[in-house]
């Protein structure tokens, strides 16, 4: 609706003794006046005679008083207040002391709205109601448009947040899948401890938690790197590994007291628990220190006396021996200038037999694990010092009391009851490897492949001596072949030659020897030599050790140089034949451990060619059927996880 033109005295107007014209014109068009009541328009003169010649042309219903400030009988001229106004000139105008009048005071804000629609009504002829009315609908339907506009917005709002959190889920969903990836690589290359870390990254903080949707494969690869159910295509699972400052020289497990110990060829020696894989203590031995003319990797060893006695020795420069907790890392007892060649811990009696050297003399000793106090000491007085004599070259009878070394092809034999020693040569090659198997002695002879020739047919026997008399009587001896064997594993072409060596005795009722050579392992009747069961690996064997003893029934657990882990066994199904028992390993392995976990599964542990600073701990985990598998909820592999890591599970 339109108010049409509108015409304002802003007094700007020069003063005159009557209105000028414009201003007559102006009210003679005007169909309403509008006055502006304060209380200075009410004293003015030109406001008067502006109402009173609107009221002379039009009548004082055309006027509409709007109170701007002051009270209405200040405010207000008396010409409107008057009931009489627009009657007779000599008529006499009454005042009125209510006179309508909208009121736009500042005071009076919260009806201005409503004043103004009377002020509309008044000048356009039309009811207040009515405007009201039209007012109503015309906010309806600015408030529906509005709430068209607020609704599209909406609308907008919310499709963009779902294709963001859309988009938002499925890039966590790649990423999720792309940390499982790389936690199973990481665990395939022995990186247990990462592989969790990362496959916890790609899966939500709890089950209740949806910050992260659930990607079965991150849940399925945390219960794979975790190693809690049995994986036939994986019998060998890693557990964890463990760091040296630089190259890993030796290592030694004691299965008992469950702790690992790695030798740097920096001289520091860290030990770990074999359960969790934390590292336990740091030492740094005053038998360790290098100088001109050493070569750590066969001048310095470590051996595992008992569950709370670990060795270190040197058998160059100062020749100096001393004994640390494993847990603590605390010094026990040492002994300067004692030129350590071997030790041999004697089971279940926390004493060991030492092999010593001077110039003149060779001694082995029984000492208190504990305390590293002498017991007995036999001697045996030389006059060349003896050769190829180191970790295989001693070994000890079951009670301790007799001790017997090797040098080149001699067996020394002491006696730590009355402290005798004699030497007798029993072989034409020197003697890589022996092992005491109560009054008999079973060892290995080989030459060394430098001088041998071909390392195709690297000759080599084995052979058994009754050592109850004054000298060996020869039982047995069986005379065989190795060769050595080629990895490639790593890209480059590499040799490695096992040398042959008597891995361990099983006394009772298996009665049999395990022997390796090369690439061949042989188990040998102790009693007469016959060999029992022979196994060709395609690759040389590293390390070996009995597993699964149980009566007459035994398996043996490998190492190969070109990474492969593998048990066989003469007596029982557990066989590698069809790959139940084998695992691969993504490089090919310098050294290695076979030995045991508590739970009398094989462990293995293992240094490999492209990470020389690091010992990764492997165990076997067989599957035998679909009963071995037990499911998991998140919640469960969640604190698994975080329990294996050392963290707090909540």
């Amino acid at each position: 609706m339109r108010l049409g033109r509108c015409f304002r005295d802003e007094d700007e107007l020069a003063a005159s003794h009557s209105l000028p014209e414009r201003i007559e014109e102006a009210l003679a068009r005007s169909r309403t006046l509008i006055v502006i009541c304060t209380p200075a328009a009410n004293e003015s003169a030109w406001v008067q005679r502006e109402i009173e010649g609107f009221i002379r042309l039009h009548g004082r219903e055309r006027v509409i008083c709007v109170l701007a400030d002051g009270s209405s009988s200040e405010s207000i001229p008396a010409i409107l207040r008057s009931p009489d106004a627009g009657k007779a000139p000599d008529s006499i105008p009454q005042p009125s002391d209510n006179p309508l009048a909208a009121d736009l005071r500042p005071q009076a804000k919260r009806k201005r709205a409503s004043e103004m629609l009377r002020i509309i009504a008044a000048v356009a002829d039309r009811g207040y109601d009515d405007l009201q009315q039209r007012q109503r609908k015309r906010q309806h339907r600015r408030v529906a448009a509005a709430s068209a506009v607020s609704a599209a917005l909406i609308c907008i709002i919310a499709t963009l947040g779902i294709w963001a959190s859309n988009a938002s889920q499925e890039r966590l969903i790649a990423e999720s899948k792309s940390l499982a990836a790389e936690a199973l690589e990481l665990y395939d290359q022995g990186e247990h401890l990462q592989a969790i870390e990362t496959a916890l990254r790609g899966l939500p903080s709890s089950g209740s938690d949806s910050s992260r949707p659930l990607v079965p494969e991150a849940q399925d690869a945390l219960d794979t790197v975790l190693g809690l159910n049995p994986d036939p295509t994986r019998p060998w699972v890693p557990l964890f590994s463990f760091d040296a400052a630089s190259t890993v020289i030796d290592m030694a497990h004691e299965t008992e007291g469950d702790w690992v110990a790695i030798l740097d060829d920096a001289g520091a020696i860290t030990t770990y628990s074999a359960l969790t894989g934390q590292a336990l203590a740091h030492i740094a031995p005053e038998v360790f220190h290098l100088s001109d003319g050493v070569r750590p990797e066969s001048d310095w060893f470590i051996e595992a006396l008992s569950s709370s006695c670990l060795l270190a020795g040197n058998r160059t420069t100062s020749g100096t021996i001393a004994c640390y907790d494993p847990t603590t890392g605390s010094a026990l007892w040492g002994y300067a200038r004692a030129y350590p060649l071997a030790a041999s811990p004697i089971p279940g009696a926390d004493r060991f037999d030492l092999l010593t050297f001077t110039d003149t003399t060779l001694a082995a000793t029984l000492l208190e694990c504990g305390t590293g106090a002498s017991i007995s000491t036999a001697m045996l007085q030389f006059e060349e010092a003896p050769r190829y004599m180191g970790a295989h070259a001693l070994c000890s009878s079951n009670d301790g009391t007799r001790a017997y070394a090797a040098s080149d092809g001699s067996i020394i034999a002491f006696d730590l009851t009355d402290g005798t020693a004699t030497q007798t040569t029993v072989e034409p090659a020197p003697i890589t490897s022996i092992q005491a198997d109560g009054n008999a002695v079973i060892l290995t002879a080989a030459n060394p492949a430098s001088e041998a020739g071909d390392a195709n047919d690297l000759a080599f026997s084995v052979s058994a001596y009754d050592m109850s008399g004054d000298a060996p009587t020869h039982l047995w001896t069986l005379d065989d072949a190795y060769s050595a064997t080629i990895s490639t594993k790593t890209g480059t072409p590499e040799a490695h030659i096992s040398y042959p060596e008597v891995r361990c005795i099983l006394s009772g009722a298996p009665n049999a020897a395990i022997v390796t050579a090369g690439k061949e392992l042989l188990v040998v009747d102790a009693t007469s030599g016959q060999v029992r069961f022979s196994h060709g690996f395609p690759s040389s064997i590293v390390s070996a050790d009995a597993c699964f003893v149980e009566g007459e029934r035994f398996a043996v657990s490998v190492a190969l140089a070109d990474g492969t882990l593998d048990i066989v066994s003469p007596t029982a199904p557990i066989s590698a034949n069809n790959d139940m028992s084998t695992t691969h390993l993504p490089a090919s392995v310098d050294s290695a451990m076979m030995s045991a976990s508590p739970d009398g599964n094989p462990l293995a542990l293992i240094r490999m060619t492209d990470k020389p600073d690091r010992v990764f701990c492997y165990a076997f985990h067989p599957c035998y059927d679909e009963s071995d598998i037990q499911d998991y909820s998140l919640d469960e592999l969640l604190g698994i996880a975080r329990e294996a890591l050392g963290a707090d599970a909540d």
